[in-house]
């Protein structure tokens, strides 16, 4: 398994940079709320749509820099697809946020639109198995007092 890290265009410099742009209103009224939903009880699921280019990584850069953990993204889940097969699409995303959750209280995945689309896409041959892996994580973990939050972005907090 390959330690999650985020590598490229997120440094401690950007997310640095990060924490100190202004935010919109409506930028800072989502990384607010969400940081109010992570440690919040029989929440399991928080999530955080916007188009392409509204500073949603830049919200969850900014959320992890508040709430420590480890932020995800496509890099780390590629890494961990290629040591499966293709196909092994759900797998291989559980066993990124295991992984993760195993040296971190809290998990944060960017661009988890680009995982579902192909999971939901008309060709993959096991169309909604990632949801169903979702629901079964989700459950999981809120049964053992942890909280999990979900975007195109999810989160999970570990115990």
């Amino acid at each position: 398994m390959i330690v999650p890290r985020r590598s490229g265009c997120w440094t401690a410099e950007s997310a640095a940079l990060a924490w100190e742009l202004n935010l919109t209103p409506a930028q800072r009224l989502a990384e607010e709320n969400l940081i109010n939903g992570i440690g919040t009880d029989g929440v399991d699921a928080l999530v955080l749509r916007g188009d392409a280019g509204f500073g949603k990584t830049t919200i969850l850069e900014r959320i992890q820099r508040a709430a420590g953990g480890v932020l995800l993204g496509m890099e780390q889940f590629a890494d961990v697809l290629a040591e499966r097969q293709p196909g092994a699409i759900e797998e291989a995303f559980r066993d990124l946020i295991e992984y993760a959750l195993g040296s971190h209280d809290l998990a944060i995945v960017d661009d988890l639109h680009l995982i579902t689309e192909v999971a939901e896409s008309c060709s993959y041959p096991r169309a909604n198995l990632l949801n169903a892996v979702l629901r079964r994580f989700s459950l999981e973990h809120a049964s053992e007092g942890r909280s999990c939050s979900l975007r195109s972005t999810m989160t999970y907090r570990g115990p």
